[in-house]
């Protein structure tokens, strides 16, 4: 399709189309709420750090895709009064539930604790091919970039 070409609405749900991409964002949020919940109802927690780690830092790398894609650019100026994405933070229950719609600000703030929160988690030791997950390298490297965004280069 070319609508967006023309600037025009996308209204095609095929792979590579905007609307793909914000459902497989969310569907991959809702793996990682359920991984933190199981998690945090294991007999044993502690044992899941590092799958705490990495659940908590693809949450915050799939909502700051979706806010870089569908929101506008932060600027610490307008944050708080331009809208941002719903941050989802529990295992979906429910089908077609309403989410809020709060501001990039809010976004930003979300994806700061997730990501503070989850880096310290993570511990290549735990995986067997730390290549295909959120190991020390690809979490500094997303913290990096979402720093950049965030216009906090000291961090």
């Amino acid at each position: 399709m070319s609508d967006g070409f023309a600037y025009k609405d996308v209204r095609s749900e095929d792979q590579d189309s905007p609307e793909y991409y914000w459902y497989k964002c969310y569907e991959a949020i809702a793996a990682a709420n359920l991984a933190l919940e199981t998690c945090r109802k294991a007999a044993n927690p502690g044992a899941y750090y590092p799958q705490k780690g990495e659940a908590l830092l693809c949450r915050a790398y799939a909502h700051f895709m979706l806010v870089t894609f569908f929101s506008e650019a932060y600027d610490p100026a307008t944050a708080g009064s331009k809208p941002g994405i719903p941050y989802v933070t529990e295992p979906e229950k429910e089908v077609s539930k309403e989410y809020d719609r709060k501001t990039v600000a809010y976004v930003y703030e979300m994806i700061e604790k997730d990501l503070v929160e989850g880096l310290p988690l993570i511990d290549e030791r735990s995986y067997t091919v730390p290549r295909y997950h959120f190991n020390k390298s690809a979490a500094n490297a997303f913290a990096a970039r979402f720093y950049l965004f965030k216009k906090t280069m000291q961090k």
